[in-house]
């Protein structure tokens, strides 16, 4: 294997291995790979499908697969005792128990309670990671996550099936639709852009190889013309910029060499893309969401409190104007949980950020910042991180992991560990 490329030396985190991590590495990556395998759609399914319980033997396997990984974690990578929980990861998994709750009084319990337990599992594997795992092993998780979406676009130039008419023309791979696809690659350039930087912490590639891949991915993302997708990049760029450039300095000229390039895209390539040959009273609605969520808020009206039942966003949106999901992450919580699942939501948000910002030293937080902005911005128009068996998901659990784990090399200063086996 390639030698890691490490950082440089910090007065408060040592750079040097030390003991070999008591996690095992195996089930952790094939759970980020899994669920990442878990958007590549290479078969049609009727909508309906899910909701009425009917067994797929695809989903089958990646359940079979994620009981599996779960079992592992559970049975061999079990948090140290005397321990308490941190505080991203306590806001956490008080949201994931809700929504668990709320699987009780949903509409499809087969399909609500399957992924509620999915959620659990990557509340799980978050809470390994918190308390087990280095930068390091971050690190190797991230790094295999790229290499999957990169596999992916490598996909899509041989083989591409728009989903429906709306998307023809937009990039994919297989039969996956352009939205999920954006949102995986997303996720991929705010890591890639985060180790264009020397002292991002560990990473397996070359800074050569981590610029080529940057723009690869970067035009695939364009490629999807995801609106929402693209937006969070952008915010995902700004976040990194202010925490990777601690001098103002430094940050005045990285936007004043960014502006033309800006401008540009914004009177040509961008313009095109928002518009996609659509007229501007559609990309005002943001392509008719807006009614969309005219439907939730009367879903939410009829049970305010506790909402109607986790994933039932899917089947309610699909009874009514043919869609399954919220197409929004927080209106997905509301209307599954009510008021009291955004509460917690709320709470659970806040503490991720306000531990992150309390985090000064580590090399990597420049790079979780932008993935956190990332998801949240994205969620806007999308509701995947709010739902169980998705990659958004799983990345969202392992942000708060993250920033539970630069939390804790800071507090402890500890110096970082070798890969696990």
């Amino acid at each position: 294997m390639r030698t890691l490329h490490t950082e440089r030396a910090s007065a408060h985190l040592s750079t040097e291995p030390s003991s070999p991590p008591s996690v095992s590495w195996l089930p952790a990556i094939l759970l980020v790979v899994l669920v990442t395998a878990g958007e590549l759609e290479y078969r049609t399914r009727d909508a309906t499908a899910a909701i009425a319980g009917q067994i797929d033997t695809a989903v089958v396997i990646e359940l079979l697969a994620t009981l599996a990984v779960g079992a592992v974690l559970f049975l061999g990578a079990v948090a140290p005792r005397g321990r308490t929980i941190p505080a991203p990861l306590g806001g956490l998994w008080a949201l994931v128990i809700v929504l668990t709750l709320s699987a009780f009084w949903a509409p499809s319990a087969t399909l609500s309670f399957v992924r509620a337990g999915q959620l659990i599992v990557a509340a799980g594997f978050a809470t390994t990671l918190a308390r087990r795992a280095s930068r390091l092993d971050f690190a190797a998780l991230a790094h295999g996550y790229v290499l999957a979406v990169t596999t992916y676009i490598a996909l899509g130039l041989v083989w591409s099936v728009s989903p429906n008419d709306q998307v023809a023309g937009r990039f994919n791979w297989a039969l996956t639709h352009p939205v999920s696809a954006a949102s995986l690659l997303l996720l991929s350039v705010m890591l890639l852009l985060g180790w264009t930087r020397s002292d991002a912490g560990p990473r397996m590639l070359s800074r050569r190889w981590v610029w080529i891949l940057l723009i690869v991915h970067t035009g695939a993302l364009f490629a999807t013309q995801t609106r929402g997708a693209m937006a969070a990049a952008v915010v995902g760029l700004l976040v990194w910029i202010f925490m990777a450039f601690d001098r103002r300095r430094d940050i005045a000229v990285i936007t004043l060499l960014l502006s033309p390039l800006l401008y540009v895209l914004a009177r040509g390539t961008v313009e095109n893309i928002l518009l996609r040959g659509e007229p501007a009273e559609k990309l005002q609605s943001l392509n008719s969401r807006s009614d969309l969520w005219a439907e939730a808020f009367d879903a939410i009206g009829d049970s305010p409190l506790i909402g109607k039942g986790y994933f039932s966003a899917r089947e309610i949106f699909l009874d009514t104007i043919g869609l399954g999901g919220a197409h929004n992450a927080y209106i997905e919580v509301v209307v599954s949980a009510g008021i009291i699942g955004a509460i917690i939501m709320v709470i659970a948000l806040i503490r991720a950020t306000t531990t992150l910002s309390k985090v000064r030293t580590h090399p990597q937080r420049a790079i979780v910042g932008a993935l956190l902005a990332a998801l949240l911005v994205n969620g806007l128009t999308i509701q995947y991180w709010a739902q169980g068996g998705t990659a958004q998901s799983i990345w969202l659990a392992l942000v708060f992991g993250w920033i539970a784990m630069m939390r804790r090399e800071e507090n402890d200063q500890q110096p970082a560990s070798e890969f696990g086996p």
